[in-house]
């Protein structure tokens, strides 16, 4: 699946933080997004993710994406995270595609783990 990116735009209150981003992540291929400490690469890959308002246009193989769609088929997961936890990489990633994978937690199970935090 490809990510097309078209004249992304994300503002905080009046400052503009992504001025007209585009961008094309082909399927199968490796992308980095580098830039300097404040440049908005996490804001840029919060907002394809659907995790944040923007203006422009966000597309999917060619088809525009709303933000339901974008988080059914993308996944965020940020640098730095305040969770203490013994899962692995991989777990983190899995417990974050479980719906795509087609696996559901019971939601008794759900309130277990909460009631635990």
């Amino acid at each position: 699946m490809s990510l097309q990116l078209h004249d992304i735009h994300v503002r905080y209150d009046r400052h503009t933080v992504l001025d007209g981003i585009s961008a094309e992540f082909r399927d199968g291929a490796v992308t980095a997004v580098i830039g300097r400490n404040g440049a908005g690469k996490s804001t840029l890959l919060r907002a394809a993710a659907g995790l944040l308002a923007c203006d422009g246009t966000i597309a999917l193989d060619g088809t525009p994406a709303t933000p339901p769609r974008c988080r059914g088929a993308i996944a965020y997961m940020p640098q730095d995270t305040s969770a203490n936890s013994s899962l692995s990489l991989v777990e983190v990633v899995l417990l974050g595609r479980l719906n795509a994978l087609g696996l559901r937690v019971e939601p008794a199970l759900v309130r277990v783990a909460e009631a635990l935090v």
